[in-house]
């Protein structure tokens, strides 16, 4: 049974659910960690997407108000994630022959990046970091928990998902005609939010909804793997050594470009009207 069987107070449990999770791990006295810091990014996600989804039943000024608020949590994290990842790239990329061919450049990419995710795992630890995090959430918990949503839930919802996926179809289109940093980020971000959006909507992970979910998924994947090259070609410049090396990330990165772009072809193939008709009757 999905979501759309029952009310849109399902979905607004989902987003209370999700920042709840958040408060938890911020305020636990365990040190954040990049396990940690990824959930808590995923989980106000979460609540964004389940926000959508709703978006039809809630006052635009609330929804702009928490959609910005949930946006805003996430950012103080945003560089331990960067840095995590850029970490993991290395890592992947010393496995390849190209890396094992540049040693040197690597390993002092590594140590630098080792250096910079301790420092700002540190920072985020802080007292006031935590505060200033939790404070708002709690708020729009509260307020969130208030709201009295309409029992129309199939057109809310479907309102919602139409929205989604007409986002997430133009970006990627947009995204395979300019192919640039931005676009490809924004058609990624899209995708996400159309993967997790349906996974709300399907958690028993059945039938067609579950299926463009794992489709939806595996595109955002994909251009999320595209990005994290792209941050990692950023920081090359920086480091000695690494015009080699930049030039052979620079040739991987064309290549899963196109093979995600591919992807996106098929997960859009639909127009918005005949997509969400066939998920939602």
């Amino acid at each position: 049974m999905t979501a759309l069987s029952h009310g849109s107070d399902v979905v607004q449990r989902e987003i209370r659910g999700a920042i709840g999770h958040v408060l938890t791990l911020v305020k636990s006295r365990e040190p954040l960690t990049d396990d940690s810091v990824h959930e808590i990014r995923k989980q106000l996600k979460r609540a964004r997407a389940a926000l959508r989804l709703i978006r039809d039943a809630v006052a635009e000024q609330d929804y702009a108000r928490e959609n910005g608020l949930l946006r805003d949590a996430a950012r103080p994290l945003s560089p331990v994630r960067d840095a995590a990842v850029l970490l993991e790239v290395v890592k992947e990329f010393e496995r390849t022959k190209a890396g094992k061919r540049q040693p040197r450049p690597l390993a002092q990419i590594r140590d630098t990046l080792l250096n910079q995710r301790r420092r700002l795992l540190r920072n985020v630890q802080t007292e006031r970091t935590r505060r200033s995090v939790c404070k708002p959430l709690e708020e729009a918990h509260d307020r969130i928990s208030r709201w009295r949503l309409p029992f129309d839930t199939h057109r809310i919802i479907t309102l919602g998902l139409k929205r989604i996926y007409r986002k997430a179809r133009k970006s990627a289109k947009i995204a395979r005609t300019e192919k640039s940093d931005q676009t490809l980020h924004e058609a990624r971000k899209q995708a996400k939010y159309l993967a997790t959006a349906t996974q709300i909507l399907d958690p028993d992970k059945r039938g067609r909804i579950a299926n463009i979910a794992r489709a939806a998924d595996k595109v955002a994947k994909r251009l999320g793997d595209d990005h994290d090259l792209s941050v990692f070609l950023a920081e090359l410049p920086r480091q000695p050594n690494s015009k080699d090396l930049a030039a052979k990330v620079a040739q991987m990165r064309r290549k899963l470009r196109e093979k995600a772009l591919k992807r996106t072809q098929k997960l859009y193939k639909a127009k918005t009207k005949a997509f969400v008709a066939r998920l939602t009757t």
